[in-house]
């Protein structure tokens, strides 16, 4: 794509969605549609009585839980809403729709129709598209829907904010081999009980194992079978569609190596006239050939994903010195001010600094001729104050241009496809100082390190834990005011969901909505993003233990959650580690332990640990642990901290 840009991509014509391009593109929206083409495959199959959506998703740690960021959601019961692209832009537009379809049912006391919405959702996505200051979504969106009077009906909305009806279609990285799969069958008419097994079986087939180790399928309907509801499909149906897809792919892997076999024992009988012994070890040798060439083939593909990865970097690397020499280039009429003057400066052997003007001694000749050369040693003393300006500016434009190119707000990357300001305030998260969360059997942990500048300050200022609602607990980590900001929205939200509805907030909720909230910070140019990473969690007798965490990329449920100084070693620790059935005073220790492990004593000379939890000991109410748990924390922390650690740490500490 970026040797297709050519100079364009120099001349500044990909730094805007606003901004045409000499030959009509518009970068911006080519890049959002590279964001979905990197994301996972979707795909949308329409039948006889209904729409089939099924979706791979790769959990990435073993630390997330595995329903975390679903990309199949619901709107007014009866609208399936499936997208592929940037989380985060697909939950703000998954917001949008169910809150277009509440207006709707207020104005017209009806349920909204799937064309109206995905209609009204497409224009809400091109308005995205118009502004310098804002940039598109990087997501695609599925609408489906069935009904007794239109049938079942499926609508894709893209990037750019065009709105289709279709068949079947597949979107994500996979798109290409998932719709030669859907283009073979005639799916119109078949019922959705036989297209939710073909959905498994083309997920299945389009997986790459090498990149997506632990990758899970999601699948769901909306049919006349329920009622017209989208709903996920039941656990049952989800196993049979399972299954069928890991035998189809057996089978079709079998068939492949039973072919080509067969095709070499032609090719050999009719070269050699051998005797039936001789052709069945011949052929045993060669299914042995095969097995070491597929062996091989897995080889050279991981290989080529590596080469890949390492030719986009040195692409991303290629593109910042281009726009490094481009604005470099913009800046060459100030060399060559600079140039004219000191030819100047040369020719006259004079010292036009500010500070020798006064000392030249006026020659003797007429009044006239002394008022004539001193306007010229004032428009001298001019011209060297401009020369100094622009070479200050020079130098600015020079050392700032690599920081102004990534800092562009809310607008793509020409060769990553994401949003790069946020690369460097994850850095300021992970330079701070640690946070730990952790989920057991009957409650959760909060710990967190908080460094006092010097001994004015009292233990509590900078405080990094809070409670909302007498029953969640809210840790952050990263910029101070950030947090101190969202902890003010939080605990506001939660007044106004008790105000509407009489009772708590519950915790997933909470997490959406300050996710949502976090995220209209992101796409829009004139705004600074949060600079901190946030983690709630609670405990109910209902739902038990939970934890969120929310970050500018999206929010996901989590099993044990840590962020600061750099992340070592502690979620490669927590990852090893089953914290699911430990309770919750054993587990202050382990998170007091965790927080030891990254302290440096040097630097750190004036820092504070504080522990919290909320439990089934606690009634569900977040507190501070008590003093004597917090002592044998401590004293726990100390003890196990030189077993775990190498000899030669120790003394640093």
């Amino acid at each position: 794509l970026s040797k297709e840009m050519g100079s364009n991509s120099n001349s500044g014509y990909d730094l805007s969605a606003a901004t045409f391009s000499p030959d009509g593109r518009i970068y911006q929206l080519e890049y959002a549609n590279k964001a979905v083409n990197n994301s996972h495959t979707c795909v949308a199959i329409r039948g006889l009585d209904g729409v089939v959506f099924g979706v791979e998703k790769a959990v990435s740690s073993s630390l997330y839980e595995d329903y975390s960021n679903q990309r199949i959601a619901t709107v007014a019961d009866k609208i399936g809403f499936v997208f592929s692209g940037l989380y985060p832009d697909g939950r703000a537009l998954h917001h949008y729709a169910v809150e277009e379809a509440i207006s709707y049912h207020k104005s017209y006391r009806s349920d909204i129709p799937c064309g109206h919405l995905a209609e009204r959702l497409s224009l809400y996505v091109h308005a995205y598209t118009l502004y310098g200051a804002l940039r598109p979504f990087g997501c695609s969106v599925f609408l489906g829907s069935w009904s007794p009077l239109k049938g079942p009906e499926l609508y894709l909305v893209e990037p750019c904010g065009s709105m289709f009806g279709y068949r079947s279609w597949a979107i994500g990285r996979s798109h290409q081999a998932a719709k030669a799969e859907v283009d073979e069958m005639n799916s119109t008419t078949k019922p959705v009980s036989e297209l939710i097994n073909e959905a498994a079986r083309i997920i299945y087939s389009i997986r790459d194992e090498a990149r997506d180790k632990h990758c899970i399928m999601e699948l769901s309907w909306v049919s006349e079978a329920t009622g017209g509801k989208h709903e996920l499909v039941p656990e049952n149906i989800y196993k049979e569609a399972e299954e069928f897809a890991k035998r189809a792919l057996e089978e079709s892997d079998d068939e492949d190596d039973d072919t080509k076999i067969s095709d070499l024992i032609v090719d050999v009988n009719k070269k050699l006239d051998c005797t039936e012994k001789e052709k069945s070890c011949l052929a045993c040798e060669q299914k042995k050939v095969l097995f070491d060439l597929n062996k091989l083939l897995k080889k050279s593909i991981a290989l080529s994903n590596k080469v890949r990865e390492k030719r986009l970097e040195l692409e991303n690397v290629r593109c910042m010195r281009r726009i490094y020499e481009s604005k470099k280039q913009s800046c060459n009429y100030c060399k060559q001010f600079e140039k004219s003057t000191l030819k100047l400066r040369d020719a006259d052997s004079v010292d036009i600094s500010k500070s020798n003007i006064g000392k030249l001694k006026q020659p003797n000749c007429s009044e006239e001729r002394k008022a004539e050369i001193h306007c010229m040693l004032s428009e001298l003393d001019n011209q060297n104050r401009q020369l100094l300006f622009y070479r200050q500016l020079l130098t600015e434009q020079e050392k700032s241009v690599e920081q102004e190119r990534r800092f562009y707000w809310g607008s793509f990357d020409s060769t990553l496809w994401t949003t790069p300001t946020h690369e460097y305030f994850n850095r300021n998260v992970n330079n701070a100082k640690a946070c730990v969360a952790i989920r057991g059997s009957d409650g959760v942990v909060f710990g967190i390190q908080t460094t006092m500048p010097c001994s004015i300050y009292p233990n509590y200022a900078g405080e990094r834990i809070a409670t909302v609602a007498d029953k969640i607990g809210f840790v952050f980590s990263g910029s101070y005011s950030d947090g101190e900001a969202m902890q003010k929205y939080v605990i506001e939200e939660a007044k106004s969901y008790y105000d509407s509805h009489q009772r708590d907030v519950p915790c997933f909720h909470l997490a959406e909505s300050l996710a949502n909230y976090v995220h209209e910070f992101k796409y829009q140019g004139v705004l600074k993003p949060f600079d901190c990473r946030m983690c709630l969690g609670t405990w109910s007798p209902i739902t038990g233990p939970e934890i969120y965490a929310v970050q500018p990329t999206a929010t996901q449920p989590y099993k044990s959650w840590i962020h600061g100084c750099n992340d070592p070693p502690d979620n490669a620790e927590m990852s090893k580690s089953s914290f699911d059935r430990i309770p919750v005073r054993q587990l202050v220790k382990e998170a007091a332990l965790f927080l030891y492990m990254v302290r440096n004593a040097i630097n750190d000379a004036r820092c504070i640990m504080k522990l919290s939890w909320v439990s089934e000991d606690t009634g569900g109410k977040h507190e501070f642990v008590p003093e004597n748990v917090f002592q044998e924390a401590v004293e726990f922390a100390t003890n196990d901290l030189p077993r775990i650690l190498p000899s030669g740490t120790l003394s640093d500490m």
